[in-house]
């Protein structure tokens, strides 16, 4: 059928699909809304599709209700077109703008096989994979987009929504739209959406709140300012046992990160000239005491205090409802290695040096960051043969010219005399985020030779978790 068909040629064939004495109609441009054929219990899509919301529409000529049919079974040829992650963005009801996100949704789909309730999803490989490349590729968080959500959600509550009510409602991450001008509140004065722009003090704070404490990684800086604007000031001791009463780690290493976090003694410096000089909070002995510039801003009440509230009320939720409230690594979540040297508890940010692994003599471990898939332009030294023999141990190859006569490192490696942290992304495309796949223990370590001819170690990691089919797939699929 197409739109030159009358309209006695379409009620015919409608009903003649209806009676069984058709398996299919063909259709262009029509029937995607408005038609109503209850016993459809097959829909097969062949267009590219170019809206999750048309995508969605066109799935509801098959969700009718009726006598004898107890399912419906949707097939999409998502692999041949550029928008494929449209797809699982429609199936997922996922407006988060993260394509982080909706990666991790698709591949828990595709180790439990399960969508919500009874609903199922199967992507074949092929279009697995192109769906995943194409998600990293695509632009979701375009500032049309971004801009789009926050109108929308303003629809819904008839005012300007704050970085919560993203959270609440499940639209766009907060994290998303906060991090696009460096903090929410200048990401609306930069959309004409609010006049009054922070001053130099207040920008500082909040882009430290907004771009490294809003995920939700961990919760344990939010309740310490929280506590001090509420309480002015507190000892050491008392936040221990604040940690203890919410059930989150109350280790002193995790505290001392905390303090160097809020003094912004963790920090490089970069990031001071974004973040500083004034620092949330103050450590004279055992006592905490709020800032007093920051405290002064935040009594001014307006905008400021608005935003540090909302901040801070985010970041709670997010590590409630998403992330780690005990304020822990979690296996099979993603991180940066901005994330792993806070949540690892390293002495200052190192970031930017830390490529590979690093062992770590202050915290007392060794995160080990892997990319599977190597890009094909990189040099033959760093080409290092590592990948997965099983769901539970890796073949992995240290940096070049190492080895066990020699080089301290990776001898205490080799030994276990660090907590070795795994963290694996499938290629350089899937930006700075890496899966986490828990702690393990090195074996079997001996030197070798790479084909570049420079001198390496080599190991196997065994996992203490095997890594969950789903994600296990993802990482170790090669196939081009």
């Amino acid at each position: 059928l197409t739109g030159e068909s009358s309209a006695e040629e379409r009620e015919t064939a409608m009903r003649e699909l209806e009676l069984g004495n058709l398996d299919y109609i063909l259709t262009r441009d029509i029937f995607n809304e408005g038609i109503d054929i209850p016993a459809v219990n097959q829909v097969v899509m062949l267009r590219n599709t170019q809206s999750s919301i048309i995508f969605t529409q066109q799935l509801g000529r098959g969700l009718r209700k009726a006598r004898g049919k107890d399912h419906l079974r949707v097939i999409d040829f998502i692999g041949n077109y550029q928008n494929n992650f449209l797809i699982p963005i429609a199936l997922f009801g996922d407006s988060s703008l993260n394509p982080d996100t909706i990666k991790e949704k698709m591949i828990k789909a595709q180790t439990t096989g399960v969508i919500a309730g009874v609903s199922s999803v199967s992507f074949d490989e092929v279009s697995r994979r192109r769906v995943l490349e194409s998600l990293q590729t695509a632009k979701l968080d375009s500032m049309h987009n971004l801009k789009k959500a926050v109108r929308d959600l303003e629809y819904r509550l008839g005012r300007l929504p704050m970085l919560i009510d993203f959270a609440r409602f499940h639209t766009v991450d907060p994290v998303v739209i906060a991090s696009n001008k460096k903090s929410y509140w200048n990401f609306l004065v930069h959309t004409k959406m609010e006049t009054a722009a922070p001053t130099a003090e207040e920008a500082a704070y909040v882009s430290l709140l907004d771009s490294e404490l809003l995920n939700g990684k961990r919760p344990q800086e939010m309740l310490l300012i929280r506590s001090l604007l509420e309480r002015g000031s507190l000892t050491k001791t008392e936040f221990v046992s604040l940690l203890d009463a919410y059930r989150c780690a109350s280790n002193d290493a995790t505290v001392t990160s905390v303090e160097r976090i809020l003094t912004l003694e963790f920090f490089v410096e970069s990031e001071l000239k974004k973040y500083g000089p004034n620092a949330l909070m103050r450590v004279v002995g055992e006592n905490y005491l709020v800032d007093p510039v920051f405290s002064r801003l935040y009594s001014s009440g307006g905008q400021f205090a608005a935003h540090v509230d909302d901040a801070i009320e985010t970041a709670l939720y997010l590590a409630r409802h998403d992330e780690s409230w005990s304020g822990k690594l979690v296996v099979g979540h993603q991180y940066t290695r901005k994330d792993v040297c806070r949540l690892l508890n390293f002495e200052s940010n190192q970031y930017s040096t830390l490529y590979g692994y690093k062992t770590d003599a202050y915290s007392g471990t060794c995160p080990i960051f892997i990319t599977h898939d190597k890009a094909e332009d990189i040099s033959a030294t760093t080409q290092y043969e590592d990948g997965f023999e099983s769901e539970a141990t890796i073949n992995w190859f240290t940096k070049s010219n190492r080895s066990l006569e020699r080089s301290k490192g990776e001898i205490d490696i080799a030994n276990n005399l660090y907590a070795l942290h795994v963290f694996v992304k499938k290629s350089d495309v899937d930006g700075g985020d890496f899966f986490y796949l828990g702690e393990a223990k090195a074996r079997d370590a001996h030197d070798t030779t790479m084909s570049s001819g420079a001198s390496v170690v080599n190991m196997k990691l065994d996992l203490e978790h095997a890594v969950e089919p789903g994600l296990f797939g993802y990482l170790a699929d090669t196939a081009e």
